[in-house]
């Protein structure tokens, strides 16, 4: 159980951190993605 909610809990994560990137590329004006290693 616990290790399921890690998974969703990664999943979440680089959903959002793609999400991140994208409105610093817009902010930024630039386009560049940041992806977690």
């Amino acid at each position: 159980m616990l290790l399921i909610s890690w998974y969703y809990i990664g999943k979440l994560w680089r959903y959002l951190w793609e999400w991140v990137s994208i409105v610093l590329s817009f902010l930024m004006g630039q386009e560049f993605h940041l992806y977690p290693i």
